[in-house]
C-alpha cells in the first residue's frame, strides 16, 4: 500500500508532463490528500529516482518542476527543510480550488484556504503583500469565483520562482539526484567498452 512507510516504486509512477491543474485535479480525492501531505524521507527520495531527462527538465523552469509529480514531491521535501512548504501547499490548494466541480463546493473550499493561508490569524500564513492580502479578502467578500485567489497565487509562484527554486537547484538533494543519474547513465557505456575490449 502506498501509505506504508516502505512504499513500492509504483507509488511514484505518474505522468511527467501533466499540467499543474492536472496534477491537482485528476487524482482521486484520496490520492490527492495522500500526495499533498506525503513528504518522503530523504533516503526514500534518493532510492526512487526519476530519469536523467526528468531531472534535467526540472532545471528548465519552476513550472517544469511542478508539472512532474516526482519533481513536485522532491521540491516539497526541500521546502519542508526550509520551513516554507506552506507556499507550495497554498499554490496547490488554489490549483485544486480553481478546478472545483460542482461550483457549489467552491465557497466552502475558499473558506478553508483563506483560514489556513490568507487571513490575519492563519496558522500557515503565506508571505503575500498586505495589499494583495486585502484585495484577496475583498474579492472573497464580493463573491467566490475561480480567480478569487489569483493575485495571491501569482505572487507566491513568483516568490518561489525567484527565491526557493534557485536554491533548490543548488541544493545537495538536487545535486545528488543529478549526479546519481549521470553515473548510472555512464555505467552501460563503460560496460560496453569492457565487453568489446574483451
Amino acid at each position: 500500500c502506498c501509505r506504508n512507510l516502505d512504499r513500492p516504486a509504483s507509488c511514484l509512477t505518474a505522468p511527467s508532463t501533466a499540467s499543474p491543474a492536472h496534477v491537482a485535479q485528476t487524482s482521486s480525492p484520496r490520492l490527492w490528500w495522500w500526495w499533498w501531505w506525503w513528504v518522503p524521507a530523504a533516503d526514500s527520495l534518493l532510492f526512487y529516482r526519476p530519469s536523467s531527462a526528468e531531472v534535467r527538465r526540472w532545471a528548465e523552469s519552476l513550472e517544469a518542476l511542478l508539472t512532474n509529480q516526482y519533481g513536485l514531491a522532491v521540491f516539497r521535501h526541500f521546502l519542508r527543510s526550509e520551513f516554507s512548504e506552506e507556499n507550495l501547499d497554498f499554490w496547490l490548494a488554489v490549483e485544486r480550488f480553481k478546478n472545483t466541480r460542482p461550483f457549489s463546493k467552491m465557497a466552502a473550499r475558499a473558506v478553508k484556504i483563506q483560514e489556513e493561508f490568507i487571513s490575519a490569524n492563519a496558522a500557515r500564513q503565506v508571505n503575500v503583500d498586505a495589499s494583495v492580502r486585502e484585495m484577496t479578502n475583498q474579492s472573497l467578500r464580493l463573491g467566490v469565483t475561480p480567480t478569487s485567489f489569483q493575485l495571491a497565487q501569482d505572487q507566491i509562484f513568483s516568490l518561489m520562482e525567484t527565491d526557493s527554486y534557485p536554491r533548490f537547484l543548488k541544493s545537495r538533494l538536487y545535486a545528488q539526484l543529478a549526479d546519481h543519474n549521470t553515473k548510472m547513465a555512464a555505467k552501460p557505456e563503460s560496460h560496453s567498452r569492457s565487453v568489446s575490449q574483451a
